[in-house]
């Protein structure tokens, strides 16, 4: 046995996904005087702008369930088009006003993964001589 490897080391992601939940609980459940309180939901919702509420709120959460159910999200993501297809929201002004803003934040949040991508294949691997 390799006398080097800690406990920590051996903690697999969905123990430490429980483990991070338990903590969000107990933070949660914790008392706390009313000052705090009030401060936690001005830091959570206070004036959020859209924008950000979706990358503080929304992009985090998607980004956990896909990456835990991959296939299920391309099948949900398959039939929302199929049915934004079918029914055609942006004929609308306010459909064309959602199409367009959905549009505009889908391409750029593709454009920055295609940039980090890019930037990940430009970088040296340990080991490798860097490009010429």
């Amino acid at each position: 046995m390799n006398a080097h490897v800690k406990p920590d080391d051996l903690i697999d992601p969905a123990e430490a996904r429980l483990r991070a939940s338990r903590e969000r609980l107990k933070q949660r459940l914790s008392p706390r005087t009313a000052s705090q309180a009030s401060e936690h939901e001005e830091a959570q919702g206070g004036d959020m702008s859209p924008s950000e509420m979706f990358d503080t709120v929304v992009k985090p959460a998607t980004e956990e369930i896909v990456r835990r159910y991959p296939v299920r999200s391309l099948a949900a993501a398959t039939a929302v088009g199929a049915l934004a297809v079918r029914i055609r929201p942006w004929q609308g002004l306010i459909g064309s006003i959602i199409a367009t803003t959905l549009i505009r934040k889908g391409s750029t949040v593709a454009a920055a993964w295609a940039m980090d991508k890019a930037a990940d294949a430009l970088e040296p691997q340990p080991g490798q001589r860097p490009p010429r």
